[in-house]
């Protein structure tokens, strides 16, 4: 039995955006009626809590989180389909995808166990051993700033510009339409984890994290986060469309040999391999589609054969 699934980015899009924005106001709503609606009923006051930390975009283990983890957690599966066809179509910056593959699996990670909260009192004691606060600094911290109250942006601010000077020519060589999405991507996600965030921090030093205020940031911060996750599969997914066009999967079992084999219809590919001559690398191209070879206990298999032999 085969089944096609046919998947438009743009009806992706539209309802991630949707989702997105009901988490938002879902979140902020809570906390708007937590805090100005006072309940002396102990079971209502119990479930409108429940709520709150269910529903909340700033808390932990509850559906925004599951929701932004399993989102970073497809767009990693994405970038790793793209480098995977990279690789086998002989394309360039096979490395570069899968290490976005990789950095996306661990921001899933993050974002469910939250990692990088572990790293705010470390960094504020080094800040404090180094002498930082004591030649003025301080301020930053917990005075009129508050910009680093949140330590982590730290070590996140120079992991962000380290991965941009790394992905400078990456970018370029993008399509331009996946060049300018990417970067929206980017800036969204990073102006609300980083931007917001430390502008979070400075409202938490100086009033706390139980004001309303402080829900209104975060809730803008989470927001931004989502929307530039959204934005980014869309992205993957328009590059897919246009450079990938049909991406199929298939399983096979024949006695004790198992393999998959990916097939990705590449027109593009197959023009060139037509036009130069040249074969195809890692496998073979046959009617547009890139037959890749995969391997089971250390032995390489032309899944191709195996399905010949197999029917």
């Amino acid at each position: 039995m085969a089944t096609r699934i046919s998947v438009s980015p743009k009806s992706v899009l539209r309802v991630l955006l949707l989702i997105v924005v009901m988490l938002s106001l879902t979140s902020l709503v809570g906390h708007l009626f937590n805090y100005y609606v006072v309940v002396e009923d102990f079971l209502v006051k119990e479930l409108q809590e429940s709520f709150v930390r269910l529903f909340s975009v700033d808390g932990e283990g509850n559906i925004p989180t599951w929701y932004s983890s399993v989102t970073l957690l497809f767009s990693s599966a994405l970038l790793a389909v793209i480098a995977v066809s990279t690789k086998h179509s002989g394309g360039r910056y096979f490395y570069h995808w899968g290490a976005l593959a990789l950095i996306f699996f661990y921001l899933s990670l993050d974002e469910g166990v939250q990692i990088h909260e572990m790293a705010i009192k470390p960094m504020r004691l080094i800040l404090q051993a180094s002498g930082l606060l004591d030649a003025g600094w301080g301020g930053l911290l917990y005075g009129w700033g508050g910009l680093l109250y949140y330590a982590w942006v730290i070590p996140g601010a120079v992991c962000t510009v380290i991965f941009a000077m790394a992905y400078v020519r990456f970018l370029m060589h993008l399509p331009p339409k996946t060049r300018w999405l990417f970067t929206m991507a980017g800036a969204l996600y990073v102006g609300g984890a980083i931007g917001v965030e430390s502008l979070s921090g400075q409202y938490a030093a100086q009033y706390g994290e139980e004001r309303i205020g402080y829900h209104a940031l975060t809730t803008a911060e989470e927001l931004l986060e989502m929307l530039g996750v959204a934005v980014f599969v869309y992205a993957l997914l328009e590059y897919m469309r246009s450079q990938l066009t049909t991406v199929e999967f298939h399983i096979y079992s024949r006695e004790n040999l198992a393999g998959l084999r990916l097939r990705i219809y590449r027109a593009r590919e197959q023009r060139r391999l037509s036009a130069t001559g040249a074969e195809a690398p890692q496998g073979y191209v046959e009617g547009g589609v890139t037959h890749v070879n995969a391997g089971i206990g250390g032995a390489r298999h032309d899944l191709g054969d195996v399905e010949r032999g197999a029917s």
